[in-house]
């Protein structure tokens, strides 16, 4: 199985589908751990703009410490914090539509919500391991026939030719 570590402080991730803050080339995942995704998730959408700066600054300070040569990390965070700080000094100023930005919040979840009927079950998964491995005896079963009819085909071939 293969190792996932946050992009941010570096530290080993247990689960199985972690939150990823980006896609590198050849889509490679920069995964979030459970805290580094916490903390953006704070800097997003708290409405104190202390706590903001606080997770912002939490954040700036273990990416410094930990994984400050991945250049994807870095312009990432500070194009999430650009946005994260105007929305903070608009909440201080007092400026900030928090019933908007609700009702945006509940409509772009709304959209990424699958259903259940839709998600893949492990009744699912199973019967997909299944007609692989009949796609594979298959393949198995019908490369052989190929080769016995070239075979027959070559023999008769030789034989017309030697007759």
């Amino acid at each position: 199985m293969n190792e996932k570590h946050c992009s941010i402080c570096l530290s080993h991730i247990e689960d199985e589908y972690p939150d990823i803050l980006t896609m590198g080339g050849l889509a490679t995942p920069r995964y979030l751990c459970p805290d580094c995704a916490a903390k953006i998730n704070t800097a997003a959408s708290d409405e104190s703009p202390e706590k903001t700066e606080a997770a912002m600054d939490e954040l700036s300070a273990r990416l410094s410490a930990n994984n400050s040569d991945d250049i994807l990390v870095t312009r990432t965070l500070s194009e999430l914090f650009s946005g994260y700080a105007r929305r903070a000094a608009a909440i201080k100023q007092g400026e900030w539509d928090f019933e908007a930005e609700r009702a945006e919040n509940e409509a772009s979840e709304e959209l990424s919500d699958i259903p259940e009927e839709l998600k893949e079950s492990e009744e699912d998964k199973e019967l997909d391991r299944r007609e692989s491995e009949m796609a594979k005896h298959f393949d198995s079963v019908m490369n052989w026939l190929s080769a016995i009819v070239l075979i027959g085909a070559l023999a008769f071939l030789i034989w017309r030719f030697l007759l």
